[in-house]
């Protein structure tokens, strides 16, 4: 069954998460525009402050109610001092996937008019925030599960729910242990032994939901 106090938990965060996900993009578009797109004016040094003043807070917390959940869930104490390093690097593998990503789509345009256009994408209807903030409703809460997990020894499980895709149906009941913590290696592809649905391959490996954009699996 899905964890539903952890869904929960998921779901009110998503909206913390959104809200300052969009007041950070709104204000990265802003701060573009008003320099005339000179991206060393926004990428790292400004980008990173307003993350880490909206953003990862938020994460933070996020991380220490899914470790009570799992907890209660388990009916086992996890300690959550010993995650603290794993939960910075995380954080901050989020700032560093935030930033290159937007960077990177940028520094990709030829002209400061597909750059206008990109962040107008951005802004749309929260777009950019939306979709940032639905993955790390499934990303955050996944990662430190599976951490607080291994961190007494034992294995997680993937599972699908509802109308999944062909690949995370072939993840489903898959368990895997902290010696070998992958669901897909780094580079390896997933085959979802479906004539229409191609080995769709993982260059960064898969050790915790989601596995693609708008996944809605879960690890037990």
């Amino acid at each position: 069954m899905p964890p539903k106090m952890r869904d929960d938990i998921a779901n009110t965060y998503f909206y913390s998460l959104l809200r300052a996900l969009s007041a950070v993009v709104d204000g990265e578009a802003a701060k573009l525009r008003a320099t005339d797109f000179q991206l060393n004016e926004v990428y790292p040094a400004w980008a990173l402050t307003a993350l880490r003043q909206r953003v990862n807070p938020i994460l933070w917390a996020f991380q220490s109610d899914i470790v009570e959940a799992t907890s209660l869930e388990k009916a086992v104490n996890f300690d959550i001092e010993p995650l603290a390093g794993f939960r910075q690097k995380y954080i901050a593998d989020f700032d560093s996937r935030y930033i290159g990503s937007h960077q990177g789509q940028l520094k990709a345009l030829a002209t400061k008019l597909a750059m206008a256009e990109r962040i107008n994408e951005w802004t749309e209807n929260n777009k950019e925030a939306l979709k940032k903030a639905y993955d790390e409703k499934v990303r955050c809460g996944s990662a430190i599960f599976r951490q607080a997990i291994f961190s007494h020894n034992r294995p997680v499980t993937w599972h699908t729910r509802g109308k999944s895709c062909p690949y995370c149906r072939a993840l489903n009941g898959r368990k895997i242990w902290r010696r070998d913590p992958w669901f897909v290696r780094p580079g390896d592809a997933v085959d979802s032994g479906e004539k229409d649905a191609p080995p769709m391959r993982s260059y960064s490996g898969c050790g915790h939901c989601p596995l693609h954009q708008k996944c809605d699996c879960f690890i037990s």
